[in-house]
């Protein structure tokens, strides 16, 4: 099995969604790590401010080995609604050096923010 993983001759492919009620004011794994021999297809992003009265804002990103590439940085969420934060489609591999990469937030102000993140899991082995 070679890294990335090749898509056209899929194994296996598994719909997941990952759900994180209540995000925290520090760092958060939203989407568990990339393990062995599997790319994910993230497909969609939600997030939503549950607080009725106040926005808050979200930062997410990408825990890419020992680097943290951003997929949003201080977005303000107005109170009672949602935002979608991905419009097409990324592909999260697992890192060859052993360290799989996976999705982080967090949020301005603990327990005012829901996260959903909608994605595939994909693998070339049987």
């Amino acid at each position: 099995m070679g890294n990335p993983v090749d898509i056209v001759n899929v194994a296996h492919l598994y719909g997941q969604t990952d759900i994180t009620s209540s995000l925290g004011t520090t760092s958060t794994e939203l989407m568990a790590a990339v393990p062995t021999d599997y790319v994910h297809k993230v497909n969609t992003i939600i997030v939503a401010n549950i607080d009725g009265t106040n926005n808050c804002d979200v930062t997410m990103w990408i825990a890419y080995d020992t680097l943290e590439v951003l997929i949003a940085k201080t977005i303000t969420v107005p109170a009672d609604s949602s935002l979608s934060l991905i419009d097409t489609p990324i592909y999260i591999n697992y890192n060859a050096s052993g360290v799989g990469n996976r999705i982080m937030g967090l949020a301005q102000n603990a327990s005012d923010l829901d996260v959903i993140i909608s994605y595939e899991r994909i693998t070339d082995v049987a």
